[in-house]
């Protein structure tokens, strides 16, 4: 964090930045006065839904109470403004990423699940979060989550609805949250190798831009922003601020600009670090030796879901895996999102999930259609 000090804007450039993205800070009247911003409460909140769609899974409802060793305001200014507006300014830091994982924890027990820990033997420990109460007349669901944070940070905004349907089961893949495993094994095998053995029980599946069907040409055939390996790596597991700006950037169709350092530092610390070299070894192996010819086929009814400006699998590849499934699957692709869709678009992403998973799959309908693939 003390990098990133030497840069940090003033009080009122801060503000300002928030106002600029989107968010309305709480405060007193003193502060509407002086920066024209709105009164709610000790939050910062999205000014409206467009907006929220982002800041919901990184800054929305955070306790913002200005703390110098992370912000690093001058003492005077913040002490100044702290009294204007009835706020305690603490000398110690508190992480806002770490505060946000823990109303996530709050909101997914809130919501009727409970934290569920498995050792399967051979030094692999998986965690999953269960209903607290399993009802016999609903159907199970799995939600599994893609690489990035862990599971409650990709899936917490479609809990509420769904749980009141299903029996949901969310799991953190090793080496996400706390599941994790001491073996070498590093392959997508490994890790689905619990839902293998009990796949006759799947009754339909659906895939949201997931790039099972890349090949290991496709990156010297410039089908991404990388050019190697090692880069796809710097990116995806950031470590400074500029490469999560980066990630950012390739993972939404209008990524929001000028994120402090100290926001992006703090969770670089809390999410990007832990298990940094087993994650770099998936990626690894996600990519080494990889061909389209090994692909299974699914024999359940699949919907694929893509973001039509896909920049880490781009659509190419949905395409290409709905080639491979042929009638069995259909391909539904959101306009105007990229590759984080459960965050730049949750409601269309909940609409068709809702549609497939909650109504029986049936043959395609007339629609805006495009090489047999429909378009929202």
């Amino acid at each position: 964090m003390s990098g990133a000090n030497c840069c940090m804007p003033s009080l009122q450039e801060f503000l300002v930045w928030f106002r600029k993205c989107g968010l309305l800070v709480s405060a007193h009247c003193s502060v509407r006065k002086r920066h024209g911003l709105m009164v709610l409460g000790p939050v910062f909140y999205p000014k409206n839904e467009a907006c929220s769609t982002i800041w919901k899974s990184v800054l929305c409802s955070l306790w913002i109470s200005w703390f110098k060793a992370s912000i690093n305001f001058v003492e005077d200014e913040i002490a100044s403004w702290c009294s204007g507006v009835g706020f305690i300014a603490f000398a110690s830091f508190t992480s806002f990423t770490a505060t946000r994982d823990s109303c996530f924890r709050y909101s997914f027990s809130n919501a009727g699940l409970r934290s569920s820990t498995t050792d399967l033997g051979d030094g692999t420990v998986m965690h999953v979060w269960v209903p607290k109460s399993r009802s016999e007349s609903k159907p199970a669901l799995v939600l599994i989550h893609g690489f990035g944070a862990n599971a409650m940070w990709q899936w917490n905004d479609f809990l509420s609805p769904l749980i009141s349907r299903f029996n949901v089961y969310v799991p953190d893949l090793l080496f996400f949250g706390d599941s994790y495993t001491t073996r070498p094994e590093r392959s997508e095998q490994f890790q689905a190798h619990m839902a293998a053995q009990f796949k006759e029980r799947v009754e339909k599946l659906v895939l949201c831009c997931a790039g099972v069907c890349l090949e290991e040409k496709d990156m010297e055939d410039g089908m991404f922003k990388v050019k190697s390996v090692d880069e796809a790596v710097d990116i995806l597991l950031p470590q400074t601020p500029d490469k999560l700006r980066e990630l950012m950037k390739i993972s939404f169709y209008k990524p929001t600009q000028r994120v402090p350092s100290c926001f992006l530092n703090d969770f670089i610390r809390v999410m990007c670090t832990e298990y940094f070299q087993e994650k770099k070894e998936l990626i690894l192996a996600l990519h080494k030796d990889r061909k389209f010819s090994d692909l299974p086929n699914i024999a359940q009814p699949t919907v694929i879901i893509w973001g039509e400006h896909d920049q880490i699998f781009p659509l190419e590849l949905g395409y290409r895996l709905k080639r491979h499934l042929g009638d069995n699957a259909e391909l539904v692709i959101i306009k105007n999102a990229g590759h984080a869709i459960n965050v730049e678009k949750p409601k269309e992403l909940y609409k068709h999930l809702k549609s497939v998973l909650v109504q029986p799959i049936s043959p395609a309908k007339p629609g805006n259609y495009s090489n047999g693939c429909k378009k929202d």
